[in-house]
């Protein structure tokens, strides 16, 4: 799919095809890749494991850096390392969890949007769920009618700005 044949497709299909055909793969053999992702790793050569993680972003790195679509980053090698293991956890994560009310075709769009969000800007979908922020439940502890408070232990962005 990431061959010079594809490099004019519209983006979203390539990428589409993509994820379909890892998932493809996956799918074929839950029970071998629940095995090598939870015991792989332990045994393998960590060098080995590097080197194919490696080759498979340099042909991420590849596709990107041919493509004719306009990336939003000029930083090829960071975007194509940022895909790869993007995808790579996100695919891990659903063969092992299988998130309920998240099926195959779901997941695929829904990483065919960030990745093409991340790549191109955001784009309007056709099978856009957003869900506005009213329709949310409240995260305010039940019955106090208080807003929802941070966590302290949660991360937050340094002030950068100078008094």
């Amino acid at each position: 799919v990431l061959d010079e044949g594809n490099i004019d497709v519209e983006p979203a299909k390539t990428v589409k095809s993509a994820l379909y055909g890892l998932a493809d793969l996956y799918l074929a053999s839950p029970g071998l890749h629940r095995v090598l992702a939870m015991e792989g790793l332990r045994v393998a050569r960590a060098d080995q494991v590097h080197a194919f993680d490696l080759r498979v972003i340099d042909v991420v790195r590849h596709f990107l850096a041919s493509t004719k679509a306009s990336l939003q980053t000029k930083n090829v090698g960071a975007a194509a390392f940022l895909v790869f293991q993007t995808v790579r956890a996100t695919m891990l994560a659903f063969l092992l969890e299988r998130p309920p009310g998240l099926d195959i075709d779901r997941l695929i769009e829904e990483l065919t949007n960030l990745l093409i969000g991340y790549l191109l800007g955001p784009v309007k979908s056709s099978s856009d769920t957003r869900v506005s922020p009213a329709a949310t439940p409240s995260r305010a502890p039940k019955g106090t009618g208080a807003p929802a408070r941070r966590s302290p232990g949660r991360l937050r962005r340094k002030d950068t700005r100078r008094a």
